[in-house]
């Protein structure tokens, strides 16, 4: 294997501790689920391949419109998810909370932050990493994760969603820890009719080997739902600014859910973000993903693409290509599981890879 090539498998198990109703939560809101029944088959019309979006908005938006028998109930509690109905107490009142706790066993590629692999190529020339402390060090993990999300209604059709989460895993080989904490505060204005404003504000840590980092973070956005004749869709551009100890960085988000009779539900994603000369950042990336039942079961597919640049190695330029493809299927009525291959391609060779991610997630126990 060449100086500094990597292969890392991640395995994550998760356990919900609460109801799985309110694990439906997304940017455009936290719903219980309804008891409006969906056939495990392609979806026959817009309507039911807009179920599989997982998009409040988007349901509502597809339900109202189309009228299936049977959804009065489900449109009531989309509506009420939205603070789009009227409510018995004065705001704010609590529409819906989410609550997660699962334990974290993974093989973690670079827990300390290390430089990949003994050495790396600088044109012909190797250079070696003679510190063996300042290398990456791979190897499993194990700690645990939780989170708790709750949507209050503080307006008509005005919702507030505050998040808490926070992560730690262990590594025993080395005595190493990760840490992952953060806060948002989102909030949501329904304008009328197909369209609603979104705003947002963060607060980020991580560690690594006693090694923190902070991060800040501001986003507003806009999404509308419409339809065409190729299906019903919801579009969302959002602008986001981040702060971090070394420099500021802007970036836009374009998306667009598209829910088509025999297709599915199509997720389309494209982002861009300003360059930091000196520091190997994101600047672009494009994805696509797929949801629709397959043999009788939900199964998304995904692929994405995404360029990091702006750094260097002794003035040679570092620009990195990911490519990614996944797969997220319900193995039973109590268990979800997603796999995710990533491949790293960098002008710098020892940041080359490959990665495996495989996520476990344990429902209803």
């Amino acid at each position: 294997m060449p100086a500094g090539r990597a292969v890392a498998v991640r395995i994550n198990v998760r356990h919900s501790l609460f109801f799985r109703q309110l694990q439906a939560a997304i940017c455009g809101g936290m719903i219980a689920a309804a008891p409006l029944p969906l056939a495990a088959q392609t979806p026959a019309t817009d309507w039911q391949a807009a179920l599989d979006s997982g998009s409040p908005r988007l349901m509502l938006f597809a339900l109202q419109i189309e009228k299936p028998q049977g959804a009065d109930d489900f449109v009531a509690r989309l509506q009420y998810g939205q603070a789009m109905q009227q409510t018995k107490a004065a705001p704010p009142v609590m529409l819906s909370y989410r609550a997660n706790l699962r334990p974290i066993v993974a093989y973690d590629g670079n827990i300390n932050s290390g430089a990949p692999g003994d050495g790396y190529y600088i044109g012909d020339i190797l250079f070696h990493n003679e510190d063996p402390d300042a290398r990456a060090k791979a190897g499993m993990v194990f700690g645990g994760e939780a989170s708790l999300t709750v949507r209050f209604a503080i307006a008509p059709g005005r919702t507030l969603d505050l998040t808490a989460y926070g992560t730690q895993a262990h590594s025993f080989d080395y005595g190493l820890d990760v840490l992952n904490a953060g806060l948002s505060a989102c909030g949501a204005q329904y304008l009328g009719r197909t369209s609603w404003a979104e705003i947002c504000l963060g607060d980020t840590f991580s560690q690594r080997d006693n090694a923190p980092e902070r991060e800040r973070f501001a986003s507003i956005g806009i999404s509308k739902v419409f339809a065409s004749r190729f299906g019903f869709h919801e579009a969302r551009a959002t602008v986001q600014t981040s702060q971090r100890k070394d420099y500021d960085k802007t970036s836009l988000s374009l998306q667009l859910i598209t829910a088509k009779a025999g297709l599915g539900a199509l997720t389309l994603r494209i982002d861009a973000s300003e360059r930091i000369p000196g520091y190997n950042t994101r600047l672009f990336g494009t994805s696509a993903a797929l949801t629709r039942p397959i043999a009788g079961v939900s199964t998304t597919l995904f692929a994405g693409y995404g360029v990091e640049a702006g750094g260097a190695i002794f003035g040679q330029p570092r620009r990195d290509e990911v490519f990614s493809i996944g797969l997220s299927r319900k193995l039973t009525s109590h268990a979800e599981a997603s796999l995710r291959l990533s491949q790293r391609q960098s002008t710098i060779p020892a940041y080359d890879g490959v990665s495996v991610d495989l996520d476990v997630a344990l429902i209803d126990f």
